[in-house]
């Protein structure tokens, strides 16, 4: 899994580096001076999926890139309400709730942290209407997944970035 990860990194990377949106968020350019932080956060959101979701990404992102599209710009653009909604799948809404209830469960849990679930959940829209629609049932399926488990998707990517620095949450 981590060789799939590293060529979603690799292809994400080059789009991200790419990006040219009217207004750039701070991530945006300060990620452009030094990229391993970008890599970090995206390789601890990643490690939380599994190998269809990654597979089915990986084949969104080099079909983007054989028509030119660049994923990452219109996922800025969408969140920058720049461009209209690029996919109306119902699934995104489902998937926006889970991500808010788990939002909502970590930040109480970890209060320290600063809450930015609203930033956040608009982050994961934007990105989510770059999907395809298969892409986006596969990683519904994995949110699905790991629910009936009684994980939280968004502590444990905390916990990955936090790993990654070399803490503990």
């Amino acid at each position: 899994m981590a060789d799939l990860i590293d060529n979603i990194l690799d292809i994400e990377q080059e789009m991200f580096l790419s990006v040219k949106t009217k207004k750039e968020p701070f991530c945006l350019v300060a990620c452009r001076e030094n990229p391993v932080p970008f890599r970090g956060v995206r390789r601890a959101a990643f490690e939380t999926w599994d190998e269809l979701t990654l597979g089915s990404y990986l084949k969104d992102l080099k079909e983007a890139k054989e028509k030119g599209l660049n994923l990452m710009s219109l996922k800025y653009a969408r969140m920058n309400n720049q461009i209209p909604c690029l996919n109306d799948n119902p699934i995104i809404e489902s998937i926006l709730i889970i991500h808010s209830d788990w939002n909502f469960e970590f930040f109480n849990k970890y209060p320290d942290i600063g809450n930015n679930s609203q930033e956040s959940i608009k982050y994961l829209r934007g990105e989510l209407e770059t999907y395809s629609d298969r892409t986006i049932s596969k990683y519904y399926d994995n949110l699905i997944r790991a629910k009936s488990e009684g994980r939280n998707l968004v502590e444990e990517t905390y916990r990955n970035m936090f790993k990654l620095i070399g803490k503990q949450l």
